[in-house]
Parts: structure tokens; C-alpha cells; sequence
């Protein structure tokens, strides 16, 4: 808020007497901020895992059957350690977003379309790794499909539920948890 305010030359008083309430601000600024693309505010509020190449790069080390040694699951432990420490507000944050957004329906969309930049990342990332091979390929298990979207959804929603678990008890939620989970995921994937 306070940086909204600096931006339009208000104090944060001024800034909320614009408004009938604190949801009416609240609104205003996810309204904002879906539309704004590559404002700082918007890539403060983004996901996350928008950004997670480096750790994601090497995915295939993770999916032998070895304990996480390999340096991706490394990075990977200090990225979610990292990032839910210092951005334990984006959860509350993107709580009030999804919040929000449920009872309009063009905020729906458009947190939809800005939720679905996470997921392409991390599709795009698995698409050129040997642990997951192209597209769409049939599991042997009768009536399973994997896919690059679907492995990527399912990470995405790990981690976000890691990190409100890690919010909530930060003991039950070590800062390996997510990369151990993502190295169960994609050896679990690699060995069907």
C-alpha cells in the first residue's frame, strides 16, 4: 500500500479515503494489478514458481533413485526456504486474491490467466528433461495420461500448499520438503 500511495503522491490515509472500505481497495488494487503485466507490483504478487528455472533446470538428477545429493535439490531447498520466509505475506496476499476473485467474475479470469504463467514455466521446464518424456504419453497403468501441464499443476499446487502448511507449522515443513517432494514426483513419473 504503501508504495501505491508513494506512486499516486498520497499519504496512505488520503489513499484509502478514495475508497468506501478496505475491499473496495482491496478490489481496486487486484483489478490493478491483473492488468498492469510487469509493473514491480505485479512481479511482487506474481507466483512464485514463475521464476523457478535455475532450480528446475536439472530435474532429471533428482529422479534417480539416490537421496537428494545432486545440487538441484539444493537450490531447490533453499529456494522454498528462501521464498516462503521472506514472502510469507504473497500467501495471505494471494488468499485474499482468490477470495476476491470467486465473487467477480472478471477478476476470476483474470486471476486465471495470471495463475496459468506459473504453470506454463514449469511445463516448459519439464517439456526438455529426460524424466518426463514428450507430451501426453500413455502410462502403462490403463486410463493414465502423463503430461507436461499436469506434472506442472501439480507442482505448483505443492508448493503452494507447502508453503500455507509452512505458514501454519513451520516445524511440520522442513525447507527439504519441497525438493524431496518434487524428486518423489519426477521419479515416480520417470519409473512408470
Amino acid at each position: 500500500m504503501e508504495e501505491i500511495a508513494a506512486r499516486a503522491g498520497y499519504t496512505i490515509g488520503a489513499l484509502y479515503a478514495h475508497f468506501s472500505g478496505k475491499h473496495e481497495l482491496f478490489r481496486a488494487v487486484l483489478r490493478s494489478s491483473l492488468g498492469l503485466g510487469t509493473s514491480s507490483f505485479t512481479q511482487r504478487v506474481a507466483h512464485p514458481l514463475t521464476n523457478l528455472e535455475a532450480p528446475l533446470s536439472n530435474l532429471e538428477e533428482m529422479a534417480g533413485p539416490e537421496v537428494p545429493t545432486a545440487p538441484p535439490s539444493a537450490l531447490l531447498r533453499r529456494y522454498f526456504h528462501d521464498d516462503t520466509d521472506a514472502h510469507s505475506r504473497w500467501i495471505d496476499l494471494e488468499i485474499e486474491f482468490v477470495r476476491f476473485a470467486e465473487a467477480d467474475e472478471e477478476l476470476s479470469k483474470g486471476l486465471r490467466a495470471r495463475r496459468r504463467d506459473p504453470r506454463t514455466a514449469v511445463a516448459r521446464l519439464l517439456a526438455g528433461r529426460p524424466v518426463m518424456p514428450a507430451p501426453a504419453v500413455p502410462d502403462r497403468r490403463a486410463g493414465h495420461r502423463r503430461d507436461h501441464p499436469a506434472a506442472a499443476t501439480a507442482i505448483v499446487a505443492l508448493f503452494d500448499g507447502l508453503a500455507l502448511q509452512r505458514r501454519v507449522d513451520r516445524d511440520a515443513v522442513p525447507s527439504s520438503l519441497f525438493a524431496d517432494a518434487v524428486r518423489w514426483l519426477t521419479a515416480g513419473l520417470h519409473d512408470n
